[in-house]
């Protein structure tokens, strides 16, 4: 898996245990992924290393894992202070509207009924939705985060496409 197809999830914390046993700082809350997570991938020297998720518990957004073949603090520190991610399709629904910002930047945007539109320019974080910027051919066009509007995304292509409310495209347009 590369990064493209993972959800940063969140870092390797600490070991506090005799066995091995990892805390993680989540990006969100764990009793959403605590069915899910089968696998955890471990961000080593850039590459995304799959590990077997033994046990998992938790309380808001502090997980404590036991991952298979981390059986002591040897084998734990060195994955002290790692992001960790999920797959994409592991992550609940809710919380897929929460787009990596660095992973989309260059993507192309095309709207159903406009076509190609322009490329994402960067994503704005809000309190409430995000915002994607894009840097369109003649303005820019800020496309909220949502599931009715982000109709998918394709990595391998780079794109994403959208069905943009009537009148958003055109919203700053000169």
């Amino acid at each position: 898996m590369n990064k493209e197809e993972a959800f940063l999830a969140g870092k390797i914390v600490k070991s506090p245990g005799i066995k091995g046993e990892l805390m993680i700082a989540l990006n969100l809350p764990w009793e959403s992924l605590a069915e899910k997570a089968d696998f955890l991938w471990i961000d080593l020297n850039n590459r995304l290393i799959p590990f077997y998720v033994v046990e998992i518990s938790g309380e808001g957004k502090n997980v404590w894992v036991s991952l298979e073949d981390i059986c002591n603090p040897e084998t734990a520190k060195p994955l002290i202070k790692r992001d960790v991610y999920l797959s994409i399709d592991k992550i609940p629904k809710q919380f897929r509207k929460s787009i990596n910002p660095g992973i989309i930047e260059g993507y192309k945007v095309s709207d159903i009924t406009y076509g190609e539109i322009g490329v994402v320019k960067e994503v704005i974080a809000g309190t409430v939705q995000d915002i994607i910027l894009i840097s369109g051919k003649t303005h820019e066009i800020m496309i909220p985060v949502a599931e009715d509007i982000i109709l998918g995304m394709d990595n391998n292509k780079k794109t994403i496409t959208i069905n943009a409310p009537e009148g958003l495209i055109d919203l700053n347009k000169p």
